[in-house]
């Protein structure tokens, strides 16, 4: 067997302004729109690691996990529509007696992400759980 593995790990904070983010104001006539504003001082930091390799001259996996925070100047959450923590994990074979054919599969999973949203009735948080999705 050759042994054949690689890793990266990415440790990052990124400050930017003039952040694209959804507000809980609707748009009128716009058929369930919502404005979006302009943020400042928004910072994100986290970590990204990744491990590729072969256990086998056949079998290989992929292994990733990625977190991360984003907060604006005043400690809110920007866009907690997205996830931040996500993890992944594949593998593919390839059959020695059919080297033409591959089988494989894997799962990713994240964290759970919500949105508020502002109706004629007031605000509420929509939120959709933690899930993991098998390929």
């Amino acid at each position: 067997m050759n042994s054949r593995l690689t890793t990266t790990l990415s440790v990052f904070r990124i400050e930017q302004n003039n952040v694209a983010q959804a507000t809980t104001i609707p748009i009128p006539g716009s058929n369930g729109e919502f404005a979006w504003k302009s943020t400042d001082g928004t910072v994100s930091k986290g970590v990204e690691f990744e491990v590729n390799g072969a256990i086998t001259d056949n079998w290989q996996m992929t292994f990733g996990a990625t977190r991360y925070v984003a907060e604006d100047n005043e400690g809110n959450a920007v866009n907690p529509n997205l996830p931040r923590t996500s993890v992944k994990l594949f593998t593919r074979y390839r059959l020695p007696a059919i080297p033409e054919l591959t089988v494989g599969g894997g799962v990713n999973w994240q964290n759970r992400v919500y949105k508020d949203t502002t109706t004629p009735y007031g605000t509420f948080r929509a939120e959709q759980g933690s899930y993991a999705l098998v390929d």
